[in-house]
Parts: structure tokens; C-alpha cells; sequence
């Protein structure tokens, strides 16, 4: 049976099917039904593959779906070494705090970089024709990396007073 799911705040309503249900459905109203089951069993193993690489994937008439960041760094080698001497090392109370405080640093590594990235692309969308020449002259990184501290700066004063007062200070010695 279908259930409706209505998010809140004037979401939308989604119908929940299970697949008992599609497959119901197939051999009601499809002929051929290898040919359907084929199709679903590709669509599957499509969407495995490129969650395995790290891709989005996307599934008709439902969505996208990706391994959100976070997970993919928790799960690297680097955190899991770190987590199994942890656990050696610390106490179970303290474990748990260290577990908690890595994931806490996690998201906010993924929340920074995510700020970062979009910042840049602000930046490449207010100056993309200086992003071009600097990116077909020393490479995307250099261009970024120059748009996002270009970015990034703040006029300390308009005033002349700075350059009054260090060409005083000069002239005295």
C-alpha cells in the first residue's frame, strides 16, 4: 500500500512506494517484464557506482542522492588509524568525548571549506574575465586562489592620515 509523506511548512507530498509494490505494478501494466526489471537493476547498479566514486547520483522522478563529506572524511584512513589508537590509548568516557569532539571538527573543516568555495565562486563570477586570463596564464589554483584574497581584503582607512603620518615620521630621521 502507498503512503503519503507531506514534509512540514507547506512542503511537498511524496508517495512512498516499496518495491513489492513497483514490481506489483510492472507485471500488472508491462509486457515485457524482463526488459523493465533490466532497466531498474541498471539503474541501481548506476547509481552503487557512482556513490562509489564520489559522484551524485541521480535517480528519475526522486531525486540525487551522495555520500555527504563528512562521512567520506570520517571514514578515510587517516581518521580511522587515529580512532583505533584512540581507543587503545583513552578510557571509554574519554574515547567517547575524543569521537565526539573529531566528528564536531569534521563538520566544521567540511562547513568551512564549503564557505570557502563559495566565496571563490562569488569572486570568479564578479571577475571572470580577469579569472580567465589569470587561469589561461598560470593555472585555475593560482587564479582561485588570487580572486578569493582579493576577496577576502578590506580597505583599513580611506583617509590620508596613514600616509601624512608615515611620511612625517621619515622625514624626521
Amino acid at each position: 500500500m502507498e503512503e503519503t509523506f507531506k514534509f512540514p511548512n507547506g512542503g511537498y507530498d511524496v508517495k512512498i512506494v516499496r518495491k513489492e509494490e513497483i514490481l506489483r505494478c510492472i507485471e500488472n501494466n508491462i509486457k515485457d517484464k524482463d526488459v523493465a526489471l533490466e532497466i531498474i537493476k541498471h539503474c541501481e547498479i548506476d547509481a552503487t557506482n557512482f556513490l562509489l566514486e564520489g559522484r551524485w547520483a541521480s535517480i528519475p522522478f526522486i531525486g540525487n542522492i551522495r555520500i555527504p563529506k563528512t562521512r567520506i572524511l570520517a571514514n578515510s584512513e587517516e581518521h580511522k588509524t587515529l580512532v583505533t589508537d584512540a581507543r587503545e590509548i583513552l578510557e571509554p568516557t574519554k574515547y567517547v568525548l575524543f569521537r565526539k569532539k573529531l566528528a564536531s571538527e569534521i563538520d566544521a573543516k567540511v562547513r568551512e571549506e564549503r564557505l570557502l568555495n563559495y566565496r571563490t565562486s562569488q569572486a570568479v563570477k564578479k571577475n571572470f574575465k580577469f579569472f580567465s586570463n589569470c587561469n589561461k596564464n598560470r593555472g585555475e589554483h593560482y587564479a582561485k586562489f588570487l580572486l578569493s584574497t582579493f576577496y577576502e581584503m578590506e580597505c583599513v582607512s580611506n583617509s590620508n592620515q596613514f600616509n601624512n603620518d608615515y611620511y612625517n615620521n621619515v622625514d624626521d630621521e
